[in-house]
């Protein structure tokens, strides 16, 4: 993932959350109010750059001929500046203009560019991104052995367009060991499995060494939700070494995901 940030601020917080999750970074750039290279020269670099394949954006304004200039790679945009009282305070940091946010999204759905609400949802986009391939479809299943989680990540897939829940979330209980597990991945039928993982109950917590064994088996589209400090924070590193993203927040894995969605139906 290339990085470009007209805030030094947001790209350290990228680089340090990358490095915390295993995500590779390409390039990085931090380039202010513009004063010698612009997103366009950026983006035009990035589009050869063998060793890009997405590419991260956090800008305050960006002029017309960046949009003209997309290709193929894929681009994920955290915009700012949307709010009277935001645009005036990016003028003020990098001379940015004002901008309708509204047209700014529609001409990113025109160019199949991903859009982030705020930097939270912008990190969850590039981790899904960095290593998934795209979900076939929309349907998902919810398989766990902790329901509270996945309860509060039906109420957020209620209202998500680009989100179907088939059927009811599949509650395996405190008991579910790695094999019940395994054994639901691959018994449903979905373009993406979403696990919630409770990884400190104890039939899961003394077989984990057979859940990482088969999951590097698996080839369908996987996602994870799991809550807890640092025994969670080391699962979730191998997790993430076995492509499968987690999260901490439901909310932020659903909105994350709906948008990955929306840009693969349109790809």
């Amino acid at each position: 993932i290339a990085i470009l940030t007209q805030s030094g601020t947001f790209g350290i917080a990228l680089l340090e959350k990358f490095a915390k999750e295993g995500v590779g970074v390409s390039k990085f750039v931090s380039y202010g109010n513009k004063a010698d290279v612009n997103e366009v020269d950026l983006l035009r670099y990035l589009e050869r750059d063998n060793e890009t394949n997405v590419i991260a954006i956090y800008a305050e304004d960006l002029r017309r001929e960046f949009f003209e200039n997309i290709g193929k790679k894929t681009v994920v945009i955290l915009k700012t500046g949307r709010s009277k009282l935001g645009q005036k305070a990016a003028s003020l940091h990098t001379g940015a203009m004002a901008s309708s946010y509204e047209i700014f999204k529609g001409v990113c759905r025109q160019k199949n560019i991903i859009f982030a609400d705020d930097f939270t949802e912008l990190f969850g986009i590039l981790k899904i991104l960095a290593v998934n391939n795209l979900p076939r479809g929309k349907k998902l299943v919810i398989i766990t052995n902790g329901a509270g989680p996945s309860v509060l990540a039906c109420d957020f897939i209620e209202d998500k367009r680009n989100i179907e829940l088939v059927g009811n979330v599949v509650d395996l209980t405190g008991s579910a060991t790695a094999k019940d597990f395994l054994k639901a991945i691959e018994e449903k039928e979905a373009d993406i499995i979403l696990l919630t993982f409770v990884f400190q109950d104890a039939p899961l917590a003394e077989s984990l060494e057979e859940l990482y064994e088969g999951l590097k088996k698996i080839r369908k589209f996987c996602m994870a939700i799991s809550m807890g400090g640092n025994f969670v924070e080391k699962q979730k590193k191998i997790l993430f070494e076995l492509g499968i993203p987690v999260f901490e927040e439901p909310h932020t894995a659903v909105k994350a995901l709906d948008k990955v969605i929306e840009y693969a139906m349109r790809k």
